[in-house]
């Protein structure tokens, strides 16, 4: 009565069916991404035939596979081999129960009679047969003893016997060697199975690149297989069973394997070692292919035109008689590793020639494989800049040096915002400027002045001369943020510029405008708290004493102002002083011979700059409150630090787009760089404003257009 009931429903349309999405069936993955959305009702159906009724459906790609009779057995030449091993346990994986292993030397390892115990235990009948296949009474032999077993139903020629050598050492008794066990052999096989194997469905021989391909040294190995496969071709034409197996290199058992030992990337022939188990797994491909000679490899990567990290390495390598990378420090030198003058010459002339990397004579002897792998990847990064990475050597920038340009403009250090000198056009007068921190100094020098010469929309440097006794950059960010704000507008995107030191504070301002509800974006000139606290602290050292510190800033600053004073004389006066007072004395003396800087600048400056670089020395990393603001990171191809990120770290900083720009220059070079001016023209806040009005849009910003 239910049945009824429910019948009557349905035929008067009160039930329903299930609402029904409906995927031909090649898009199977669609569906199933849709099924996955969890967003559907009802049921997901593939359509796999336009009437049900039809028998056919659509065609859908399959690969057979080969399975051996267990009934009939099957002859293995070479079968106690490494490769020969394999091939009868996946024969006998594969329904196989009678196998007839064929070798000139019968079991000499353990492992063979291993392996063949444990086929036993599979059920399989197995028998090693010693008879010579080069003569046509030893293939008889082999045979008949199979024929024993049960009717042949598989040949497969494995046999292989190696004399290589340049075909002026060649003579005739290596070419027979050779010819031995493949050609000679496969050919009274051949003659003999097509009357003692009437049931014969395979007959496979195993041939190698060196023969379709050629390799150097191999000529009557190549020859040998030639001849082979010349035989399978006949075969195929009498309508016979008939495959020739062209293999590269393969991997993990057989004759490279034991040649290569652990090389495990050792090319040959121009192939690379295939791992058995892809051996095994192409073979039903293989074996079920209509032609008679198929092939099966790895090849090997091209290198022509010697372009990429790996082949100048590689190159650098091959001159050292360097074979694993690994085994060597990335950061020692070359001339550490023993490089001698001739090797040297030969490295230098490779790397002109080849890769354009002109280097001096010092460079050559502080090259590391660390610098090479730099400049690869910064010539990489920015092909459009022609960046040619100047690879970072001993005697050049260092330490303090490094970080301190000069001491900034004196005549302008009381002006906490400082108005640059811009070529502003009329459409961006209503844009806030862009707030530009510059480094150590903390003041705006003629480098920023040039560099203003060449912006296109107004900007002001942030000096921090009046916030020299403050001890941390929240500090500095917390009293020079009023200044900040004064010269922003809420409905614009603030646009901070940080160079060097001046990074810590930019970011500092930034998360700080965020909590205000500022939006806008970043721009890092070689600077970042992980990069800059790293370098600082590797330049002075973990346990470094403020006397160590005045006595480096002193001799720095000296040495900024008098050029002629060699560091090591300056240095030493300073170090066999014990009090701050006396070295302060001292340093006013040098002070008083120059009419650049006042005594009182000098002094404040010193001061200043003790304190900010124990701020980044003793910086908290776990202190950088989460941005969301975009950050572009420009570096410079010079690296003043080799062991860090490629961006600084910059990317754990903020959760809005970060980019990486790379120029010619070093730490301080690169401010004098007429790119980098246009990447501040780029990165204008009044054409991110346009760029990004949808991203503004979306989250209830107001937005003004330029």
């Amino acid at each position: 009565h239910l049945k009824k009931l429910i019948d009557m429903d349905i035929s008067s349309g009160i039930i329903q069916p299930l609402p029904v999405t409906v995927f031909p069936a090649n898009e199977i993955e669609q569906a199933f991404r849709h099924l996955i959305g969890g967003k559907h009702i009802g049921k997901v159906i593939i359509k796999v035939r336009d009437n049900p009724e039809a028998a056919e459906t659509l065609p859908v790609r399959v690969q057979s596979q080969i399975y051996f009779k267990p009934h009939m057995t099957y002859v293995i030449p070479g079968g106690l081999g490494g490769f020969g091993l394999e091939l009868a346990d996946w024969m006998c994986l594969r329904g196989a129960r009678k196998l007839v292993l064929s070798s000139s030397r019968g079991i000499t390892k353990d492992y063979q009679s291993f392996r063949i115990a444990l086929w036993k235990t599979y059920g399989c009948e197995v028998v090693v047969n010693t008879a010579d296949i080069s003569t046509v009474e030893g293939c008889r032999n082999l045979l008949v003893e199979a024929a024993k077993l049960g009717s042949i139903g598989g040949i497969f020629n494995l046999a292989v016997a190696l004399r290589d050598g340049i075909f002026a050492n060649q003579n005739v008794e290596q070419f027979v060697a050779s010819f031995s066990p493949k050609a000679v052999a496969t050919k009274h096989l051949d003659s003999l199975s097509r009357t003692l194997c009437p049931e014969l469905d395979h007959f496979v021989v195993f041939s190698s690149v060196s023969c379709g391909r050629g390799n150097a040294g191999q000529t009557n190995y190549g020859m040998a297989n030639s001849v082979m496969e010349r035989i399978i071709e006949g075969r195929s034409r009498d309508g016979l069973p008939a495959k020739a197996i062209q293999w590269g290199a393969v991997g993990e058992v057989g004759l490279v394997a034991d040649m290569a030992e652990d090389k495990i990337d050792l090319e040959i022939g121009g192939t690379l070692q295939q791992r058995i188990s892809s051996c095994l797994q192409e073979l039903d491909t293989l074996l079920s292919a209509k032609s008679a000679v198929v092939a099966s490899m790895v090849v090997a990567e091209k290198r022509s035109g010697r372009s990429g990290n790996e082949s100048i390495i590689d190159t650098v390598m091959h001159i050292m008689g360097i074979r694993d990378l690994k085994s060597v420090s990335l950061g020692t030198t070359l001339s550490e590793m023993g490089m001698d003058s001739l090797m040297a010459v030969e490295i230098k002339q490779t790397l002109e020639r080849d890769f354009e990397l002109v280097l001096t004579p010092q460079d050559l002897r502080s090259l590391t494989f660390q610098k090479i792998q730099e400049f690869m990847e910064a010539r990489e990064k920015d092909k459009t800049d022609a960046v040619k990475m100047v690879l970072a050597s001993e005697g050049k920038l260092m330490g303090m040096e490094l970080l301190l340009r000069n001491l900034g403009d004196e005549a302008h250090s009381d002006q906490i915002m400082y108005s640059l000198k811009t070529h502003t056009t009329l459409a961006k007068q209503s844009f806030p400027p862009s707030i530009i921190i510059p480094g150590m100094e903390g003041t705006a020098g003629q480098a920023w002045y040039n560099i203003g010469a060449k912006l296109n929309s107004r900007a002001n440097v942030l000096q921090l001369h009046q916030f020299a006794q403050l001890e941390s950059i929240n500090d500095i960010g917390q009293q020079t943020l009023e200044h900040v704000k004064a010269l922003l507008k809420p409905t614009h995107p603030f646009y901070l510029i940080g160079y060097s030191y001046g990074s810590y504070v930019a970011l500092q301002l930034a998360a700080l405008l965020e909590q205000l509800g500022y939006r806008g974006h970043v721009l890092l000139i070689d600077g970042a708290p992980h990069f800059l606290t790293k370098l600082t602290n590797l330049h002075l050292g973990e346990n470094f004493t403020d006397n160590s510190l005045y006595d480096l800033l002193f001799s720095s600053i000296v040495n900024q102002i008098f050029p002629e004073e060699t560091k090591e004389s300056v240095s030493a006066v300073f170090h066999k002083l014990d009090t701050l007072k006396e070295k302060m004395n001292v340093f006013m003396e040098y002070v008083d011979r120059q009419n650049i800087y006042s005594k009182d600048y000098s002094k404040v400056i010193i001061e200043a700059l003790f304190r900010r670089v124990k701020m980044a020395a003793k910086f908290d990393l776990n202190s950088i409150r989460d941005l969301k603001s975009s950050i572009m990171l420009v570096r410079p191809a010079e690296v003043a630090l080799q062991d860090i990120e490629e961006d600084y770290c910059v990317s754990q900083l903020t959760s809005g787009k970060v980019t990486l720009k790379v120029i010619e220059g070093n730490h301080t070079t690169m401010l004098d760089n007429p790119v980098l001016p246009q990447i501040i023209n780029d990165f204008d806040p009044g054409l991110l404003d346009d760029k990004n009005f949808e991203e503004y849009i979306r989250d209830g910003k107001p937005v003004a257009v330029a």
